[in-house]
C-alpha cells in the first residue's frame, strides 16, 4: 500500500540522517531496498471493488428514501386544499378583507393564512452523501482504468481518437524500424472483476440521475466530514459514514510524517527516471539533513540536454538549458516550477496552479491525491507504489524539452494549434488561442522552437 512505502522510505533517509553521497540515497531504489513501482495484487483489489459495489447499494436506497427536515412555512392557500386553522391563522384570515366574498347573502372565505408543511432534503449529511458518491465515482473509474490497459495506450497521445495521417498524429511518434517493443502490462483479472465493475457503473449512472444527487451536488461540503447525530445513528447514513472514516479519511490521516516521505518519493522518482533516459547526474551541497534530502543543485546532463534542481519551499525549481555543440553555450533555457503536495483538496488545485506559474514558464503539481478529470491539468499524479507512476514520471521529464526542429525558417505560426498570429513576450512567443509559450533559437541556421508552456485552460 502507499503508506508503507512511504514509511519505509521515510525510515529508510532518516538512517542515512547526515550522509552526503547522492547515490546512496538513489541506492535505496536501484537496489530494491525500496519498491518504487510495485505489483497490484489482484486479490486486494477484488476484495476492494466489492466493498465499492457493497457501499454502491446502500447509497441506491438512501438516495430514494433520503432522511429530510420538516420545515413550517406560512402562505396563502384556497380554502378548499387548506386544513383546519389554527386560533392564530383563523384571527389572521377574519383580518384580511380581500380573502373574504358574499355568497347567498352571507361572507364567505376564498383563501386562508395557512401553514404548510415542507420536507427539505438540502442538509449537511445529504450533501456528504454526494461527496461520497462523488469519490465512489473516482475509485471505479480508477479500478477500470487500473484492470484495462496501462499508461501510454496509443489514443492517450492523440490529439483527437480518431486515426489520422497528418503531422501531428500518433503515427509521427515511431520511426522506420518496426517492430516495437509493448512493454504496457496488464494486470490479471479474477473472473468476477468485469461483473462488478459492470453493476458498480449501472449504479453509478442512477445515482448521478437522480434528482437527490443533481440538485445537491452543487452544494459541496468544504473541510473536513464532520460527525453528525444522524451520520452516526441513523442506519442507513452510520454505514455510509464508517466507510469514509474507516476507508478514505483514513489514507489521508494515516501518515503523521507530514510532507517529507512524499517529497523524498518525488526527487527518488525524478532522478532514477533521469538515470534510466540516459541522464549522467551531478550534486552539488547534497546531505540529508532532517529526514529529507537537501541540496543547493542537482544537474543532469545527456548530449545538449541538461536538467537543474533547485529546492523551493513548496518543491522544486526546475531549469532545461539546450546547448551548443560547439562551445556548450546555452541556446535556450526553461524555467519550470514543481509543485508537491501529497494531499490536496480539489478546490484548492486550480487557483494553487495559477499561482505557481507567475514567474515562471510553466507549473505542474506532483500529487498523490485522486482528482476528478477537471481538475487534471498539469497534475503530475504520482502514487506511491503504483507502476503507472514510473510512465507519467518519464513523460513529465520528456515534457520539459519538447524542441522541434523547423527544417528550415519558422513560420511563426503556433506548433500546438496552429494560431498564425503569435504575440512577442519577454524572451519568446505566447499563442493567445491556446497559451502556449515558445522560445525560438537557431541552430546551425535552421529555427528551432522550444515548447515551453502550455497552458489549454485558464
Amino acid at each position: 500500500m502507499r503508506e508503507d512505502l512511504l514509511l519505509e522510505l521515510d525510515s529508510a533517509v532518516k538512517e542515512m540522517e547526515g550522509e552526503r553521497n547522492l547515490f546512496r540515497f538513489l541506492s535505496v531504489a536501484k537496489e530494491g531496498r525500496i519498491e518504487l513501482y510495485r505489483q497490484e495484487d489482484p486479490r486486494k483489489l477484488l476484495a476492494w471493488t466489492r466493498k465499492l459495489v457493497s457501499l454502491l447499494s446502500r447509497l441506491l436506497s438512501l438516495v430514494f428514501r433520503p432522511a429530510v427536515v420538516t420545515s413550517k412555512e406560512e402562505e396563502v392557500q384556497r380554502v378548499e386544499v387548506a386544513g383546519p386553522l389554527s386560533d392564530e391563522e383563523f384571527q389572521r384570515t377574519v383580518h384580511e378583507p380581500s380573502f373574504w366574498s358574499r355568497k347567498g347573502g352571507e361572507m364567505v372565505p376564498e383563501r386562508v393564512h395557512a401553514t404548510a408543511k415542507i420536507d427539505v432534503d438540502l442538509t449537511y449529511e445529504n450533501r456528504f452523501i454526494c461527496m461520497l458518491i462523488d469519490m465512489v465515482d473516482r475509485e471505479i473509474h480508477d479500478l477500470l482504468h487500473l484492470f484495462g490497459r496501462r499508461e501510454g495506450a496509443l489514443l492517450d497521445y492523440a490529439k483527437d481518437k480518431v486515426l489520422s495521417y497528418d503531422p501531428t498524429s500518433l503515427l509521427s511518434r515511431f520511426d522506420s524500424f518496426a517492430p516495437y517493443p509493448d512493454r504496457r502490462e496488464v494486470l490479471t483479472k479474477e473472473e468476477e472483476v468485469d461483473a462488478l465493475l459492470s453493476r458498480a457503473l449501472s449504479s453509478l449512472k442512477r445515482l448521478k440521475a437522480s434528482s437527490f444527487y443533481r440538485e445537491l451536488v452543487v452544494f459541496p461540503i468544504k473541510g473536513q466530514v464532520q460527525a453528525t447525530n444522524v451520520l452516526v445513528h441513523h442506519p442507513l447514513y452510520s454505514y455510509s459514514f464508517r466507510f469514509y472514516v474507516q476507508e478514505f479519511r483514513r489514507r489521508e490521516t494515516s501518515l503523521a510524517h507530514g510532507e517529507k516521505p512524499y517529497v523524498s518519493y518525488v526527487l527518488l522518482s525524478l532522478l532514477t527516471t533521469l538515470e534510466e533516459e540516459g541522464y549522467v547526474l551531478t550534486p552539488y551541497g547534497f546531505e540529508i539533513r532532517e529526514g529529507r534530502p537537501r541540496f543547493q543543485c542537482l544537474f543532469a546532463r545527456r548530449g545538449k540536454l541538461t536538467f537543474s534542481l533547485y529546492e523551493k519551499e513548496d518543491g522544486y525549481l526546475v531549469c532545461s538549458h539546450y546547448l551548443s555543440a560547439e562551445n556548450n553555450a546555452s541556446l535556450a533555457q526553461g524555467r519550470r516550477n514543481l509543485l508537491i503536495r501529497e494531499r490536496i483538496p480539489e478546490g484548492e488545485v486550480r487557483s494553487l496552479l495559477q499561482e505557481g506559474r507567475n514567474g515562471y514558464d510553466d507549473c505542474t503539481l506532483a500529487t498523490a491525491s485522486s482528482l476528478s478529470e477537471q481538475s487534471q491539468d498539469h497534475v503530475l499524479w504520482l502514487v506511491p507504489g503504483a507502476k503507472a507512476s514510473h510512465e507519467r514520471t518519464q513523460n513529465y521529464l520528456r515534457s520539459l524539452t519538447l524542441i522541434f526542429d523547423e527544417g528550415g525558417k519558422f513560420d511563426y505560426s503556433c506548433p500546438v494549434c496552429h494560431n498564425p498570429h503569435l504575440t512577442r513576450k519577454e524572451d519568446g512567443y505566447y499563442c493567445p488561442s491556446c497559451h502556449a509559450k515558445l522560445a525560438l533559437f537557431a541552430e546551425d541556421g535552421k529555427d528551432m522552437v522550444w515548447l515551453k508552456g502550455l497552458w489549454r485552460s485558464r
